[in-house]
């Protein structure tokens, strides 16, 4: 028997969120892009890993042209390495087309029973600064951001994306499924920073700082599958014992365009964000700059090793603009005759499915706003300075979750060792997604312009795809210690003998 044409919309549908969302991957914040953000040039890019960082900046003014970066990674589906060579989709528009538009035939999924997941994360930073004057530090950015996760995905929904309803190995199986959850989102923001170094002594500092973010959302949709019971026995019925799942969108396509015709960009929601964080630093000499008058005059200080916690992307956006909110809540209820069922609409469809399920197309309607957290986590950071170059970073990402709807972040743990100057900087990020996956990645600055990867087997060609990760950012700043036009006026400069003399009195930490 063919697919029937109810199937054959959602099957088609859901493919094309699909490509959208892997075609953004593709050609477009990384998850965490720590070439950017783990060492002392990062810039406003430290502002994601912890605000109370701009203390430590090796520059005192930092201006950010752009930053862009993009990550993918999920347990479902994969592109085997045989068959899927990054370097071909980047280099070969046609190569690109083919393997986009049969994403189906060139995508291989995993065949067990395992809970999925997945992570997307893509964004651009546009114009910002970072100003160090001392004890003080500002900061001001825009952005746009793209995100979506999936977690306790059932293994059998996306198979039946991948084969259709007509998939026979799951027909007549019991599936009893909770905790699902798919969101994603897309938004604007402007964000402000300000950290401050509250207690300072002979060789040691702690320092705390934050980031207010207005935010402006364009556009979103989750479903949180609160509970299913329920049986598929053929392409034309389905036996649900109970079903329950809340779901909304916010869009500026209207609903009920068979074509999804294009249509601007609007605001439909608005929020706050906040990051907070503190930091402690150890030095390796004492602190000798009090009496430097000018910016650029003060040096940055070297330190044996540097400690921080920070709270990243508290907050939320509440939509109002062009937004729906539904909820489904069924109990004993035989479906069939689906085959019959033809959608022109996704207001059709949603009309239709309230009218199957709850006996009204308007019952499963709950207003016309909603409110989606951010991804909320908890980040640990410890720097150790082997020498004056060579740096060993850990970081922790560890999700949080405050709103009943909300974007979840994957767990993530780093050690990053880096070779660090102010002109020229590698780093060799290894990292373990999820508490499970353990990735590679490389990342490189000459100057002004940084590149890197967390997963750099995707571009040798020597694993199966899974994901997708890289970043780069153009970035100009100036030196602490060196004043532009001027001569240099750092510690030891043979004009400061006084200083000198001071600095080299002062016993190094051992």
């Amino acid at each position: 028997m063919g697919r029937s044409g109810h199937w054959q919309n959602i099957h088609t549908a859901l493919v094309l969120v699909a490509v959208h969302m892997l075609m953004l991957i593709a050609f477009a914040r990384g998850q965490e892009a720590v070439g950017l953000s783990s060492g002392n040039y990062g810039g406003i890019s430290v502002l994601r890993v912890n605000p109370a960082h701009m203390m430590q900046s090796g520059a005192y003014l930092q201006l950010n042209l752009v930053s862009s970066s993009s990550f993918f990674q999920n347990n479902f589906v994969y592109w085997q390495q045989s068959d899927m060579r990054i370097p071909d989709v980047l280099n070969d528009r046609d190569a690109a087309k083919e393997y986009f538009t049969h994403l189906k035939e060139t995508l291989t999924y995993y065949q067990n029973t395992s809970l999925k997941s997945m992570s997307m994360a893509a964004g651009v930073i546009g114009p910002g600064f970072m100003l160090h004057t001392g004890r003080w530090a500002f900061g001001t950015y825009t952005a746009v951001r793209s995100y979506a996760s999936i977690t306790n995905l059932p293994y059998e929904i996306p198979v039946f994306v991948m084969e259709d309803i007509n998939f026979k190995p799951l027909h007549n199986i019991r599936f009893v499924d909770e905790n699902a959850n798919i969101a994603m989102m897309n938004w604007a923001e402007v964000g402000a920073s300000l950290a401050h170094t509250l207690i300072r002594d002979t060789y040691s500092d702690l320092s705390v700082g934050f980031t207010v973010r207005r935010l402006y959302g364009i556009s979103a949709f989750f479903m949180k599958g609160n509970f299913a019971d329920y049986t598929v026995v053929s392409a034309e019925s389905m036996d649900i014992r109970k079903m329950d799942f809340d779901f909304g969108i916010a869009t500026s396509i209207d609903l009920n365009d068979k074509y999804f015709s294009n249509a601007p960009s609007h605001i439909n929601g608005k929020g706050w964000g906040l990051d907070v964080g503190v930091n402690y630093t150890r030095r390796r000499y004492g602190y000798n700059n009090n009496f430097r008058k000018k910016i650029c005059e003060k040096e940055a200080e070297p330190y044996v090793w540097r400690i921080g916690v920070s709270l990243l992307d508290a907050g939320s956006i509440g939509f109002a603009a062009r937004s729906q909110l539904h909820s489904f809540m069924v109990n004993d209820k035989y479906l069939d005759q689906l085959d019959t069922i033809r959608y022109t609409s996704v207001q059709q469809m949603i009309a239709d499915a309230s009218k199957i399920m709850l006996g009204d197309s308007e019952a499963s309607y709950r207003g016309n706003h909603f409110r989606l957290g951010l991804p909320m986590a908890i980040s640990l950071q410890f720097d150790y300075a082997l020498t004056k170059k060579v740096f060993v970073n850990t970081m922790a990402f560890l999700p949080v979750k405050t709103n009943k709807y909300t974007l979840l972040r994957p767990a993530q743990i780093y050690i990053v060792p880096r070779y660090e100057t102010p002109y020229l900087e590698f780093s060799l990020p290894l990292s373990l997604y999820d508490y499970r996956i353990p990735r590679i990645g490389a990342a490189v600055r000459f100057g002004f312009l940084t590149i890197g990867t967390e997963r750099i087997s995707n571009y040798l060609g020597i694993s199966n795809l899974t994901g997708l990760d890289v970043y780069a950012s153009i970035q100009l700043f100036l030196e602490r210690g060196h004043c532009l036009f001027g001569r240099k006026t750092g510690a030891c400069h043979p004009d400061d003998a006084w200083y000198g003399r001071r600095k080299r009195s002062v016993q190094p930490i051992q």
